[in-house]
């Protein structure tokens, strides 16, 4: 049995180039991380993703869906984290599996829904 590590980080290098993926910035403005939505066939990651591969660290790979939520020493704000990809052409990301997003969703709203049930006056059958 293998578990991957839920976080993990990267170094790119744009290199003259670009870094290789497309990324969604949340809608509200309380994100506090991106999601990379495409890792395209050209570009730094491509070229990170294609050497994990060749060492048989699966682990370590970037795919879509994935969280970025930092970037260099920019951290929980997503306009931030986007500034900062478009600026510098070296970065290091620190991405987060999106398994462990969907978990922590469903342990937010399971958490929520027995607050809001033990927080509801109880009723009594007729």
């Amino acid at each position: 049995m293998v578990r991957y590590p839920d976080i993990f980080k990267i170094t790119l290098k744009k290199n003259g180039g670009h870094l290789g993926f497309i990324f969604e910035c949340p809608q509200n403005s309380n994100g506090r991380e991106v999601q990379i939505s495409e890792v395209t066939s050209q570009g730094a990651l491509s070229n990170y993703n294609a050497h994990q591969m060749y060492l048989g660290k699966w682990h370590f790979v970037v795919l879509p869906e994935m969280r970025i939520d930092s970037v260099n020493d920019v951290a929980g704000d997503a306009h931030g984290i986007t500034e900062e990809l478009k600026r510098s052409d070296t970065v290091t990301l620190r991405i987060r599996r999106c398994e462990q997003v969907i978990i922590s969703h469903q342990q937010k709203t399971f958490l929520n829904a027995l607050r809001d049930s033990s927080a509801a006056p109880s009723q009594s059958p007729p």
